[in-house]
């Protein structure tokens, strides 16, 4: 449940085995190669293969009959020691191109004869030879068709008057298709007059012969191509076998193009190569086995360089696997931190089936998840989540009282019923303050996981001060105060408040070359804000004792000023003004003959007027402000109130789309059937909607509010070279 420890590696082999060597390693898929230099060029030949097997293999499967696109659909299975490359493959992609090129020449022309075939066809009835008809020395005629029976009829009514003569042919829906004839002087003139009654006009002068006799033409064409085309078909029919070696070759000749962009990252000499990667430590064994069958290749174990990231790969039991996914939407971690996988895996079921809270869509994810993972394996990991949510929501929509909304109220049944009431908890709908609540104090909970995660985490990196100083004491400081508001008036709590909020303001943005020197302002605010407690009443007698500490702590930083400025060589009178000063007013105070605050005002300014106390200063500045956006975590758990209301909005929604099919269930005839409708396409849809909401809402809690405590990501994915196959499955 971790980041895989990785180890770096120097991997130097002799150019005469660098082909077998590098086909070895992506066989195994355990090394993660660093890109030296930027991409070279594209290996085009190995590009135009697999892009030809590509349309090849596209081409066969949409030409495979029905009853045998079982035996050629999905991956090949095949061994390792099988996956080779075919010498016949670049053959096998020529012949498949040259049937492809000649079914698509035929479509083509198959297209093109219907074109002309509706073309020709309204003019079938001309009985003379068309070269005939566009010859005439004197008159011309023109084919064509008027849109609709008006515009037909308006060009006839005026054709004497034009000098036109128009001969119907044959209709076709509103299309009146004609003849038009006139003389050649006036056709300028009997066009504009045609176009403007939206004669469109159809020109056959490029065939020759009646009308009937290209169309027989066209016909006899037309059949011939059919025949060709079926002819063809059944022959590709034939060669299903070829899809298989066709997969194959496809698959290896993309894992060569790999090879290749791989190899033109490695650092080269005139007679080696060098591979610079890493391997995980559990898998060190297997790499110098490999290694070893290779003379001329030298394995080495080598240390990062100083800043170096090592890549990162995620290892958790089988149970957090399917969750990996949410740390990879996010980004991976970096390689000194935790894999949050394990530790958001409680809190993303728990907000999912809270999102959703119906029993009914619980039972529905689960059984349609384990459905669909048989089909989609490449998406085992999702549905496992999927189905695991769909538990954990069958078990949130039994305590609220939801089965479909209120189906079960509806329908009445007793039994149903009383199954259903065992197992309520509480009823959002006629109490929701409970399911407020139970949303702020998941909230609060979650907050606190987190806050303790970062402080685990610095522990484990033996760093643990960054965290004490500012995690650990928001821990305090949020637990104090929400035990205090609740109604614990137990005094420790106040001290701890009083504690933690010096600590957050002297102490978060500390120096460590520093440290004593915080630590000591850290006493003094300390004792100041104890004293003030018992002065408003908040604290018992023992804490006026305070004042006391806060007196000496206070001269402590005086004194320490001082020094400061004595070892800098800068206490001339200017700068030792402020001390003799603070220090009369001080004994004024003791003597009762002044108030405490001139000493206090010009003892801070004493005390900062050391170059290392002002330096400080602006940490304790930076520090009251990360105090004051302590507010933010006000919104940070109201946030959560998400779950309530997407809770009870799935409800609402299942709850109306019940009442409106009850109400159309009182429809004669056919109510029982449009309720059934309504109720299904309202449900799937709100269960759809749903999901999705509950997705987005829980994904949002962990990155927005959850990460940010300890995550800081960034990390670069371990990526071994391997095998990738997209036809082929190596067993």
């Amino acid at each position: 449940m971790a980041v895989a420890k990785v180890n770096k590696i120097l991997l130097v082999c002799h150019n005469s085995e660098k082909e077998e060597l590098l086909s070895s390693l992506q066989r195994a898929g355990i090394v993660h190669i660093t890109k030296i230099k930027e991409r070279g060029e594209e290996e085009k030949p190995l590009w135009e293969l697999i892009q030809s097997a590509e349309e090849a293999i596209s081409f066969l499967e949409r030409a495979m009959p029905k009853g045998k696109k079982g035996m050629t659909e999905g991956k090949v299975e095949i061994r390792g020691e099988e996956f080779f490359p075919r010498e016949d493959i670049p053959s096998l992609i020529e012949e498949v191109k040259s049937w492809r090129e000649r079914m698509n020449f035929w479509l083509e022309r198959e297209k093109e004869i219907e074109n002309e075939l509706a073309l020709l066809l309204p003019f079938a009835s001309l009985p003379h030879p068309l070269e005939d008809l566009y010859s005439l020395e004197k008159m011309e005629i023109l084919l064509g068709y008027f849109p609709n029976e008006r515009s037909f009829a308006g060009t006839v009514a005026t054709a004497e008057e034009k000098g036109i003569l128009i001969q119907e042919i044959s209709r076709e829906g509103d299309k009146v298709f004609s003849l038009v004839l006139f003389l050649k002087e006036t056709g300028k003139e009997i066009k504009d007059h045609l176009l403007a009654q939206n004669f469109r006009i159809i020109d056959l002068k490029r065939y020759s012969g009646t009308v009937k006799e290209n169309i027989a033409k066209l016909n006899e064409e037309k059949n011939s191509l059919a025949g060709k085309k079926r002819e063809l078909t059944e022959k590709v029919k034939d060669f299903h076998s070829f899809l298989p070696r066709l997969k194959i070759g496809r698959d290896y000749y993309q894992n060569v193009k790999i090879r290749k962009e791989v190899e033109n990252y490695l650092r080269k000499t005139e007679s080696a190569i060098i591979i610079e990667g890493w391997v995980k430590e559990r898998e060190k064994k297997e790499l110098e086995n490999l290694v070893a069958r290779f003379e001329t290749a030298t394995l080495l174990f080598v240390s990062p360089e100083p800043g170096e990231e090592p890549p990162v790969a995620l290892e958790n039991k089988k149970a957090f696997q399917p969750f990996e996914m949410v740390v990879n939407l996010y980004g991976m971690p970096s390689y000194q931190e935790i894999d949050p996988t394990p530790y958001l895996t409680p809190f993303f079921i728990i907000f999912f089936a809270l999102c959703l809270s119906d029993a009914a869509y619980g039972i529905i994810i689960f059984l349609l998840s384990l459905l669909l993972i048989r089909r989609f394996k490449k998406a085992k990991n999702f549905l496992t989540l999927l189905a695991v949510c769909g538990v954990a929501t069958i078990f949130a929509g039994a305590i609220t009282n939801s089965w479909f909304g209120d189906i079960l109220e509806r329908i009445g049944i007793p039994s149903l019923k009383n199954f259903k009431d065992r197992l309520v908890l509480f009823d959002p709908f006629q109490n929701p303050l409970i399911f407020f609540y139970l949303s702020l104090g998941l909230g609060f909970i979650h907050l606190n996981y987190g806050l303790l995660l970062e402080i685990y985490d610095s522990f484990r990196i033996k760093n643990p001060l960054p965290a004490l100083f500012n995690e650990f004491l928001w821990l305090i400081l949020l637990n104090s105060l929400v035990a205090y508001l609740l109604g614990a008036k137990n005094p420790i709590f106040l001290f701890l408040i009083s504690v933690s909020a010096s600590g957050l303001i002297t102490l978060s943005r500390f120096l460590s070359q520093h440290l004593k020197r915080h630590i000591l302002f850290f006493l003094t605010t300390t004792s100041l804000l104890l004293f003030l407690g018992f002065r408003f009443r908040f604290l018992p007698p023992p804490f006026q004792y305070g004042k006391h500490l806060f007196f000496v702590f206070f001269l402590a930083n005086l004194l320490f000023s001082l020094l400061d400025n004595l070892r800098e060589k800068r206490l001339g009178i200017k700068n030792l003004f402020p001390y003799l000063l603070s220090s009369l007013s001080f004994l004024l105070y003791f003597f009762h003959l002044v108030s405490i605050l001139p000493f206090l005002i010009l003892g801070i300014f004493a005390i900062f007027s050391s170059r290392i106390n002002r330096a400080l200063g602006k940490r304790l500045i930076w520090g009251a402000y990360n105090l004051y956006g302590g507010t933010s975590f006000l919104g940070i758990i109201l946030s959560y109130i998400r779950l309530m209301a997407l809770g009870m909005m799935t409800a609402g929604i299942g709850m109306a789309v019940n009442s409106i099919a009850w109400l159309v269930k009182g429809i004669p005839v056919l109510g029982i059937i449009l309720a059934v409708i309504v109720f299904l396409l309202g449900h799937t849809y709100n269960l759809a909607v749903s999901i999705l909401g509950a997705f987005v809402h829980t994904l949002r809690l962990n990155y927005v509010e959850f990460f940010p405590r300890f995550f800081t990501g960034g990390g670069e994915r371990f990526t071994p070279f391997r095998l990738e196959t997209k036809y082929v499955e190596i067993k």
